[in-house]
Order: C-alpha cells, then structure tokens, then sequence
C-alpha cells in the first residue's frame, strides 16, 4: 500500500480527474477483491506534486476509487460521478470539517453516492479455442467446424496476429458453386486441393478492445447485424464474445425481471 500511495502521489499510476482542492483517482490494484473507496482529509494544503499547472489549488481532498478490474471500468460513471459530487461547494465544506472517519461515514450524501462498474469486452470475453493459419487446407477447417459445431474459425499469422475469419457461411459459399456443379461430394478433389484459408476467409472484419464498454460492442454487433465480434491487444487476436454471453451479462445487470403473466 505504501509503494502505491507513492504512485499515485507522483503520478504513475492510476486516472485522475480534479475537482477543485480534491482530487480523484482511479486505480487497478490487486489488493482489493471489489470497488472500494479511500478518502483522505488533509488538516493543511499540500501541492501537487506531479501537477504543471503553478496556479491550480493545493489539494486538501484526495479520493482513491481501488478496482481490480480495469480503470476503464470506472471511467464512464464512477470516477464523473464523485467528481461532479466533490465540485459542489457544500459536499466539499462537509469534507474538509471532518475530524474522524465516523464524520465521514455520516456524510449522508457522500454514503448514498451510487457508484458503478461498467461491464467491459472483458467480461463476456472467450478465450480462443481454435485457430487456423492461412495456409490452412479449407478441408481441415470445414471438417473442424463440422466436428466441434462452431460457427466461425479465426485466422491468425504465425505471431498471432489476427488476418481475418472464416464463418459458416464463408464455408457455404465456397462448397455451394461445387455442389451446383455437379460434385456429388464436398470434400475438396485433387484440383482443389490447393484451397486454403486465406482463399475463403472474410478479410474485413470489425473488431473491438478488452477494455472497451460492453454496451458498445453490444450496440455494434446490433448495428452491424453480426452474432460475434472477435477481440484483439495490440493486434493480437486473445478471445471473442457473442451475442448470447453478452445478453446474459447485460440482463443480469439490469435485473428487468417482470410478471410473465402481466399480473400486478
């Protein structure tokens, strides 16, 4: 705890937004199991320590919003909320009369203070289970998705770097033309045999962040009409979510259970 107070006071770690004499951080760490919130109330001003600008105010009020999950998740509500909470003249007047932690817990207003999470890609996130490379004969690709019944196969280079997808329909569109044309079976022949990933997979595909809203990928995939989005780092293709994982987390979030009857 020490080494992360010394972070924060020379800035390197963390998000920070100020609010006059307060200022807020927001911190991934891992010595806490839940969103927990340390305020602190110093009896004199101190400076800030990392700050350029000369003519901000010292800072008396200090706000550590600890998260082992991703800052981002706090970054849309959380980290806005007690900012907009600190700016008022009052809150800050009742903080900074504190004497004791118990004058603090009962501080009504900032005790009631709704603070969130956001879900995050993270967190309906897969991890890859099968990949493919494009140099990939099309038929062990058809003959995995018919085995393991998955919709869709990402193809990678060889440092993992993601190149495209082939999905069901992708498969389809290769195997119809053949059938059309008289094959009687749709594994490749001898003149095909030369048919690899790189020639059937979709090459544009959206793609979204570990650390981006979950609302967001799922208001894409609506959008865009697509029943998985894959997720990269930097490039690198680490899992993917699907419409029924996302469902599932935005539901329980929203905890919208009624009356299937439509009684009251």
């Amino acid at each position: 705890m020490e080494r992360l107070a010394l972070d924060l006071a020379e800035g390197r770690r963390g998000e920070r937004a100020d609010a006059g004499q307060a200022a807020v951080w927001a911190v991934q760490a891992e010595v806490v199991d839940t969103l927990t919130v340390a305020i602190g109330v110093a009896d004199e001003p101190f400076s800030r320590m990392d700050d350029e600008d000369a003519d901000a105010p010292d800072l008396r009020i200090v706000v550590v919003l600890l998260t082992p999950r991703r800052v981002s998740a706090l970054r849309d509500q959380a980290l806005p909320a007690i900012t907009r909470f600190l700016k008022v003249d009052e809150n800050s007047r009742r903080l900074l009369s504190a004497t004791t932690a118990d004058d603090l817990r009962a501080f009504g207003g900032l005790m009631e203070l709704e603070l969130r999470e956001h879900l995050l890609v993270e967190d309906a996130m897969r991890a890859v289970q099968y990949r493919v490379y494009p140099e990939t004969p099309f038929g062990e690709i058809a003959d995995l998705m018919v085995r393991r019944g998955i919709q869709s196969v990402p193809v990678v280079g060889h440092e993992y770097e993601f190149l495209g997808i082939i999905t069901t329909g992708d498969a389809l569109k290769y195997l119809l033309p053949r059938m059309r044309a008289g094959q009687q079976s749709p594994h490749p022949t001898t003149e095909d045999s030369e048919v690899v990933a790189r020639d059937v997979m979709t090459r544009r595909v959206m793609c979204v962040s570990e650390d981006q809203s979950l609302v967001d990928a799922a208001n894409t995939m609506v959008n865009r009409n697509v029943e998985q989005l894959p997720v990269v780092r930097e490039g690198e293709l680490i899992g993917s979510i699907d419409r029924n994982s996302v469902l599932e987390l935005l539901f329980d979030q929203t905890n919208l259970i009624g009356d299937p009857t439509g009684e009251t």
